[in-house]
């Protein structure tokens, strides 16, 4: 006589099998999360390392051009109109770790061929005919510096009030700081660059040695060496740009 056996059949792992195959999951989900965060921490890397060299450069093209269009590149601002200077107040800025520059106000943008030059009403008799051109110019400081690990450009110059130009121009040229809301701040600093270190050396002629300092008028070349430094995905992303500008313009 035949016998059936009714028992359930058993299906699935055991506790062993269980035990053996458990470690090995884990270890292959863990070493695919590690290779996937391997991967987009790679790309947050090259990411970061795209905008520092743009960033790096786009300043060092800002730099350039205002070197050129500069009359002198100046060894101190000398006092400042508060609240403008070094330490947000009155203190000047120096060369060694600052890149000071004298420009010529203009009534446009300097590149604007229609743009002209802001004449000081020094005497005002001379202002209605071509003598004007022989009155003092107004001008203007443009200031390259680091605060809080942050690369700025600070635009300053003399209020001007009416009747102290020539036609009562004025120009187009913003003054800043650090805050808006204290004259004759009408403009935030421009943020250049940041998480930055600058590197100045300057130059009186192509042949010269550089210098840690500027001098006024004699100084005729500047070499800004630009450095940003940052952690991205746990990692230290650094970049570095140079730029050597040299000044076209002489002061009136």
């Amino acid at each position: 006589m035949s016998s059936i056996n009714t028992r359930p059949s058993s299906s699935g792992f055991t506790i062993v099998e269980m035990l053996v195959i458990a470690p090995i999951v884990i270890l292959l989900i863990g070493g695919f999360i590690a290779f996937i965060m391997t991967i987009v921490g790679d790309t947050l890397v090259a990411n970061e390392r795209n905008t520092m060299t743009w960033q790096i450069q786009t300043s060092l093209d800002q730099i350039e051009n205002d070197v050129r269009l500069a009359t002198s590149i100046n060894g101190n601002t000398g006092p400042m109109p508060n609240p403008q200077g070094s330490n947000n107040g009155t203190a000047a800025f120096d060369s060694s770790n600052s890149l000071i520059l004298t420009q010529f106000a203009t009534t446009q943008n300097p590149y604007n061929s229609a743009r002209s030059l802001i004449y000081l009403a020094n005497p005002a008799s001379a202002c209605s005919t071509s003598s004007k051109y022989v009155n003092p110019t107004l001008n203007i400081q443009i200031i390259y510096f680091i605060s809080g690990g942050t690369l700025y450009r600070r635009v300053s110059y003399p209020p001007v009030v009416a009747g102290a130009t020539c036609g009562d121009e004025t120009p187009w040229q913003i003054n800043s700081c650090a805050t808006i809301g204290s004259s004759p701040c009408i403009a935030k600093d421009q943020v250049m660059l940041k998480d930055a270190t600058m590197v100045l050396q300057y130059y009186t002629n192509p042949s010269t040695t550089p210098s840690g300092t500027a001098t006024a008028n004699s100084t005729t070349s500047a070499r800004a060496t630009l450095t940003a430094t940052r952690t991205v995905a746990g990692a230290s992303v650094s970049n570095s740009g140079v730029i050597r500008a040299t000044r076209l313009n002489s002061s009136q």
